[in-house]
């Protein structure tokens, strides 16, 4: 299940890279500025967890995507990580539009961004980062989480 827990903020100038399966590719994306909905993705707990959350929706993911343009991407042919081949123009496919998708982020990440401050991404009314202390080996330690209120 997919549902709008936010809203990210995208300043002036925030460039990113898409990478993929080859360490060395890349496509750098300048976002569009502006503010964009953030979701949550839920997933129901199965068979194989306790009965007091068993059959529960829980917040698994959270993601967004951003408009924008390319500034330059590498998709040069290598051989061990050298270049082989006709050389590749990284401008070719500059001033297109594109959307970089931010997904598979852990909820705890974000809440802890959002708590120390050094986030840009703003929870609905609904929503709320929170610390999540626990002990482990005899220790008191905190993890953090995004929940309903």
């Amino acid at each position: 299940m997919k549902k709008q827990i936010g809203t990210i903020t995208i300043k002036e100038g925030d460039v990113r890279d898409r990478l993929y399966e080859c360490a060395a590719w890349y496509t750098r994306i300048e976002l569009e500025p502006g503010t964009y909905p953030v979701y949550g993705i839920y997933e129901k707990y199965g068979y194989a967890y306790r009965e007091e959350v068993r059959d529960k929706w829980y917040l698994k993911w959270v993601s967004y995507s951003v408009p924008g343009t390319i500034v330059e991407d590498n998709f040069q042919s290598l051989f061990c990580g050298n270049p082989v081949g006709k050389s590749y123009d990284r401008t070719q496919n500059a001033g297109k539009a594109d959307t970089w998708h931010a997904s598979g982020i852990y909820p705890f990440a974000v809440a802890k961004a959002i708590l120390d401050g050094e986030s840009s991404i703003v929870l609905d009314p609904g929503f709320k980062a929170v610390p999540v202390p626990f002990q482990y080996d005899g220790q008191d330690k905190v993890t953090y989480d995004i929940v309903e209120v």
